[in-house]
């Protein structure tokens, strides 16, 4: 570690905060796309195709 830290110009500490911080953005974007994916199963499911769809959907609820 100390070596890649000298190679970024940062010191160990930095590039720790880095690290976590990349690691944070990535755990976030998978739990996006999770999400994601389960609104698009879940439209599917429900034959909801377009916003129209949705807004029908909506207030018939």
């Amino acid at each position: 570690m100390v070596d890649l830290a000298k190679d970024e110009g940062k010191s160990k500490s930095e590039l720790f905060r880095y690290m976590v911080r990349v690691y944070q953005e990535y755990i976030e974007e998978q739990r996006c796309a999770k999400i994601s994916k389960w609104g698009a199963e879940t439209a599917r499911r429900l034959g909801i195709k377009s916003e129209e769809d949705l807004d029908k959907f909506l207030n018939e609820a």
